[in-house]
Parts: C-alpha cells; structure tokens; sequence
C-alpha cells in the first residue's frame, strides 16, 4: 500500500497484534504488517477495514485497540463486554490463520478476498451475530476456510477474555498513557497498573483507577 516518507510517518500498532488488517488514513493505505503495525501522520484519522467492511475509524495512536473502533465504547476497558465489540472480536478470532492467539491475529490474504462479498451483510449489533452456521458472519468464516471454532465465529465469553488479556498487555508492558485522550490522573498510576495484572472489568477497587487512567477526559457515559 502507499505510505508516506519515513520522515513524517509515525508508526502504531493494532493491539492483538493483528496482521493483514486493512488500513486507511489520509496519506497511507495498506495492510498492517507481522507486527500489527500501520504507517501515520500526527492528527490524522486511521480507518480499518475487512474486505470492504469498516470496522472503524479512530485517531491514529501507537497502540489502537477493538475497543476504540466502536464510538459508543471510545476504547474504555470496562465497556469491553460491549456487544458491538465482542462480536467483532469473536469475528476476527474465528478467522485467524493459525487459530492461535496468544501470537495474535493473522488475516490471510484470502481471507480479505473473500470478505468482499459480506461487506453489507454483517451486522455487529445483530442478536444472532453467528455460531449456528446460518449467520453473514458465519458464512464468511467458512468461504475463508477457517476452522478455528469448527468453521463458524466462536463464543462471546471467548472473546471477551481475549479482549481482556489485550488491554492487560497495553497497561502492564506499556503504561496507562497509551489511548487517545488518556491522561495519567494520579500520581499511584504506575503502582495501580501493577497491582491490576488483570485490570478487571467489573467490582475491584481498581477498576476505576484503571478506566480514569486510560481515558481521562474521554470517559462520559455512554447510551
């Protein structure tokens, strides 16, 4: 894909890391490397897309995750059980190239072909989003040859706990600082974030201190 010069290009990262996902800015277009990582300019918008589905679209950052592609959710840890975002996720898991992700996501090239022909029949918010091997996004999973979850999109409580381990990743190896908007608020953060090995999304003291930390001023509710 095109990218701009090394000299002015920032580069980020899909958090998972997920390779072979397309991206899109303003000055760049391709698909993100081994390495989950894609080429930006400081204040651009970065839009990722499947086939020609559009995941989402956010401010390009050095580290992006799932979570920040669904507007209602603004990349928030403790929304991460948002439907919208676990069904993208269970998704994208089902159609891994090795069925393995604790190495990340590998989209093959195949499978971006072949995601073509689903871009208007997937629906993240549909009740029945896929597991029955009826669904759009059931379909997809199958004409890519995946088989990761018997040829059809895994189980959302799956999902989510790989969303969980992701988030993990982002505040235990690189800070609470990394999300658009964030700001560090409390001068314990970096203690917090080593006490939340697993900041977890619901009924710990740390929660709070873990969703303040990563959003700062972006941490309005949500409908």
């Amino acid at each position: 894909g095109e990218r701009p010069s090394d000299r002015d290009a920032t580069i980020g990262v899909v958090a998972g890391p997920i390779c072979g996902l397309k991206y899109q800015t303003a000055t760049a277009s391709g698909l993100t490397n081994e390495r989950g990582e894609f080429p930006y300019r400081p204040g651009e918008a970065v839009s990722f897309m499947l086939g020609g589905l559009v995941l989402g679209t956010t401010a390009g950052a050095p580290w992006v995750n799932l979570a920040q592609l669904i507007n209602r959710v603004a990349g928030k840890i403790d929304r991460l059980h948002d439907p919208l975002v676990t069904n993208m996720a269970r998704l994208l898991l089902a159609l891994d190239a090795d069925c393995d992700p604790a190495n990340g996501i590998n989209l093959s090239p195949n499978t971006q072909a072949k995601a073509g022909a689903f871009t208007d029949a997937i629906d993240f918010s549909a009740a029945n989003f896929g597991g029955d091997g009826t669904t759009a996004a059931d379909k997809l999973v199958t004409a890519a040859g995946a088989s990761c979850a018997g040829g059809k999109v895994g189980a959302a409580d799956i999902a989510q706990q790989e969303l969980q381990k992701t988030a993990n990743r982002i505040i235990s190896k690189r800070g609470f600082n990394r999300l658009p908007g964030a700001s560090i608020t409390s001068a314990t953060a970096e203690t917090d974030a080593a006490k939340v090995a697993v900041c977890p999304v619901n009924g710990t003291t740390f929660v709070e201190n873990c969703a303040v930390a990563l959003h700062g001023v972006n941490s309005g509710d949500a409908d």
